[in-house]
């Protein structure tokens, strides 16, 4: 996991304010734009870009273990 993002949710961990405000964010219209602002506010510049960028190297790990056999995944297509 990204070093920043680890910090973040530590954070959040220790202390039950700052976790009540990462919560909220997900009622908020825009869930990623508010993480990031309740982030900076705390002392974590952050972006949506950096999400979306952190995202992507999670989902490029998950695809490798899975490609080789270390991990499995069940996909459910839902309509």
């Amino acid at each position: 996991m990204n070093e920043k993002l680890s910090k973040i949710l530590e954070e959040a961990r220790r202390n039950p304010e700052i976790k009540s405000k990462f919560l909220e964010t997900r009622k908020a219209q825009d869930p990623m734009e508010e993480f990031c602002k309740v982030a900076t506010a705390i002392g974590y510049d952050m972006t949506v870009g950096e999400l979306f960028a952190m995202g992507e190297v999670v989902m490029g790990e998950l695809f490798i273990l899975w490609m080789n056999g270390l991990i499995g995944m069940k996909i459910s297509l839902h309509h």
